[in-house]
């Protein structure tokens, strides 16, 4: 069993900062940033985006349901790395919310 590196929270939202480059980014891009065996800083990460004030975009609470729901349930039935439908990797966000959502994540850090 391989040992996972543990990766503080600042960390982890720089890492997905660093990732919004364009006007938008997806999912996708999103679980590629973050690494497709990282179910925990994914969860965490789609959680906070959800509470923050990207939460504004509409639909995205609603995708954030989802994606955590199957996230869980992947985790439950104990894979290794994460699937997600295409419909849900290929939904984009706007960067410049979810920098602004991150920004204000780190703030209460």
């Amino acid at each position: 069993m391989a040992k996972e590196r543990t990766r503080a929270l600042s960390d982890v939202l720089d890492q997905l900062e660093s990732a919004a480059h364009d006007d938008s980014i997806t999912i996708n891009e999103v679980v590629e940033k973050l690494g497709h065996s990282s179910f925990a800083s994914l969860m965490l990460i789609f959680s906070l985006i959800s509470t923050s004030p990207a939460s504004g975009i509409p639909g995205i609470t609603a995708a954030v349901a989802v994606i955590v729901f199957i996230l869980v349930v992947q985790m439950i039935l104990g894979r290794e790395c994460l699937w997600l439908p295409d419909f849900i990797s290929r939904r984009k966000m706007s960067s410049k919310k979810l920098c602004k959502g991150i920004g204000w994540l780190v703030r209460i850090r």
